[in-house]
């Protein structure tokens, strides 16, 4: 009987040990996300009424150059010809006189590269309910 014991405890250690040692053994580092699509041109879609205040992010990225976030805020009742509106605003000052930024049709704002600039814009976070973007 006190072989089995000892046996157990033998069996016991060991297993504690190889669970210690896969623990400590490091994780591999998380793949990196992969890079967003350069393009010349984007448009940005409005779809809705704001049903609270809240705001909408966008990322940036000019080829070549480092990765900026242009946050919009959106008041509780603006249409969506007024969201686009205050979303051209703010991109035309983030982007600069790189980037030529227009609204058109009311509810499009449209996003060129000057002399070929190529670019990545996405969409980031969003907390206004009721209201929509989507990119083309």
């Amino acid at each position: 009987m006190m072989k089995k014991v000892a046996c157990g405890a033998v069996v016991l250690v060991f297993v504690m040990l190889a669970f210690a040692t896969l623990a400590s053994a490091e994780t591999p580092a998380p793949a990196a996300a992969p890079a967003p699509a350069m393009s010349g041109e984007k448009v940005v879609v409005c779809d809705g009424k704001a049903k609270s205040d809240g705001k909408v992010e966008f990322h940036f990225t000019p080829q070549g150059g480092e990765a900026a976030t242009v946050s919009v805020t959106l008041q509780k009742g603006m249409k969506k010809q007024d969201a686009c509106r205050d979303i051209a605003k703010e991109l035309s000052v983030a982007l600069g006189d790189k980037y030529k930024v227009v609204q058109y049709d009311d509810d499009k704002v449209k996003v060129e590269g000057k002399d070929k600039a190529q670019f990545a814009l996405t969409l980031g976070a969003m907390t206004v309910e009721g209201f929509s973007v989507r990119m083309k």
